[in-house]
C-alpha cells in the first residue's frame, strides 16, 4: 500500500479554523467585525476552489467540512450548520473537561 493509499481516506475532509475573535479584530482598524472578516460565501467560494483542486490533482473531492472557531456568536455558528458543514460539540464531547479551557 503506498502513502496516497493509506491516507485517502482523510482527502475527504476540508477543516476550516476561522479565527473570529478579540485577537484578530484588532487587524480590522475599526471595521465591524462583519466587513473585516470573510462571509460564509467566502468560505463556500474558496471551499468549492479547495474540492476543485483536489480533483484535479487527486481525483478525489471532498465532501465534508468541519468548522472551527473562536466566534462566539450563536448566529453565527447556526449558519455555518445551515450550509450543511460541521461544527464541534464540546459539550457532547466533554472538550474542557478532557483536555482544560483554553
Amino acid at each position: 500500500m503506498d502513502i496516497f493509499s493509506a491516507h485517502i481516506k482523510f482527502f475527504k475532509y476540508i477543516a476550516i479554523h476561522a479565527r473570529r475573535n478579540d485577537d484578530f479584530i484588532a487587524y480590522c482598524n475599526g471595521l465591524p467585525k462583519e466587513d473585516c472578516f470573510p462571509s460564509i460565501a467566502t468560505y463556500s467560494r474558496r471551499i468549492g476552489e479547495i474540492q476543485e483542486e483536489t480533483r484535479g490533482r487527486l481525483g478525489i473531492t471532498p465532501q465534508h467540512v468541519m468548522v472551527l472557531s473562536d466566534e462566539r456568536d450563536p448566529a453565527w455558528w447556526d449558519s455555518i450548520r445551515e450550509v450543511g458543514w460541521y461544527t464541534p460539540d464540546h459539550v457532547a464531547e466533554e472538550t474542557v473537561n478532557k483536555y482544560g479551557k483554553w
